[in-house]
């Protein structure tokens, strides 16, 4: 009589071998290409694509409104009796000039524009009258024939221009004010809850259910001086950021903004007044040679401490064409980094900071 036990197990092995060749050879044509009209080819593994980082891809797209005092002077609008700037090529040249240095991440219209033709009200409620503001542009006493103080409300020109009530509702971002000499307007400010200093006292009270950022420009000026603007916006800004600004080279934001007279051998960026090698506030054509690692910027927060010898022909000692090279070395990339120094999150695209307030909600 045969030995059961042996028996069965040779069934069982039989059995096993059995399912496991029908199931390789199934796993195996199972997941064979076709190679009938086919052209056999090559499988690679491929990681799949990262998703689209908002921190550096998406493009600030932000509503400009535009607001022009231009009081009647005669028969003349101020700019005509002046002969003064024309405020919407300034502005259009504004908007080109962060188009560029940004590589299109700020983007800027306008989507509003109103003209006022009367003075500012000022905050102890003077507004000039065209004779007595032609007295004071004409004066060689203006601390005694221009009105002081000299701030504008900007109280009254929110209620005025219905800015608070227009950014509530998600119609604009932004305000930019224009006028002329002694209207009393900030080079920056900002209204709403959450403000702070922004190269001049936030404006409280206002209806505002965010933060406002204004913008105050002088149309006997030019571009080069609309752009010096924003330089102190984002100054600013990037103090109440990092917590300080000073002149050693502890956190990002200070190491940026370094300047060499204030190191004696090493320098970043510089600042709106002074550029790397600056001695004097508004010097934007130094000649000497002094290190600095402001290139490495664009790579933020990679930082090597690579220092390259510049001077001023690296913008062609030109203030405006300095400006470009500030900004277009502004950190502008995705992600976040941690600032030891400051002990938390830094973005790693500074624009987001001064250019969208968002932060701060």
């Amino acid at each position: 009589m045969p030995n059961n036990k042996g028996f069965s197990s040779l069934l069982l092995i039989f059995i096993f071998v059995l399912i496991f060749s029908t199931g390789g050879f199934y796993y195996y044509y199972s997941n064979q290409t076709s190679t009938l009209n086919t052209v056999p080819t090559t499988k690679s593994i491929i990681p799949p694509t990262p998703p689209v980082n908002p921190l550096v891809t998406q493009t600030l797209n932000k509503k400009i409104y535009l607001v022009i005092y231009n009081p009647k002077i005669g028969n003349q609008s101020t700019i005509e009796y002046f002969n003064w700037n024309n405020p919407d090529e300034i502005t259009q040249g504004v908007i080109n000039f962060f188009k560029e240095v940004t590589s299109g991440k700020v983007s800027y219209s306008v989507v509003k524009r109103q003209v006022y033709e009367t003075f500012p009200i000022k905050t102890d409620g003077f507004t000039y009258t065209s004779e007595s503001y032609l007295k004071c542009m004409s004066s060689e006493t203006k601390d005694i024939d221009c009105h002081n103080p000299d701030s504008a409300d900007y109280l009254e020109i929110l209620r005025t221009t219905g800015a608070c009530e227009l950014l509530n509702k998600g119609e604009i971002d932004e305000l930019w004010i224009w006028g002329g000499p002694y209207f009393g307007f900030w080079e920056s400010n900002v209204a709403g809850p959450k403000g702070f200093f922004v190269n001049s006292p936030e404006t409280v009270g206002s209806t505002c259910k965010k933060i406002l950022p204004i913008m105050g420009y002088n149309y006997e000026r030019t571009v080069n001086e609309a752009v010096h603007n924003f330089g102190h916006r984002a100054e600013s800004v990037m103090k109440e950021v990092y917590g300080s600004w000073e002149p050693t080279p502890t956190h990002s934001w200070n190491r940026f903004s370094l300047l060499n007279k204030d190191t004696q051998n090493i320098s970043g960026c510089g600042n709106t007044h002074f550029t790397p090698g600056s001695t004097q506030d508004y010097q934007y054509d130094p000649s000497q040679n002094v290190s600095s690692n402001c290139h490495e910027f664009k790579n933020f927060p990679n930082i090597k401490g690579e220092y390259k010898t510049i001077n001023c022909t690296l913008w062609d000692c030109d203030e405006l064409k300095f400006y470009k090279y500030w900004w277009s070395n502004f950190p502008q990339n995705n992600g976040t980094s941690f600032d030891t120094f400051v002990n938390k999150e830094i973005y790693n695209n500074w624009l987001l900071y001064v250019f969208d307030f968002s932060w701060r909600e």
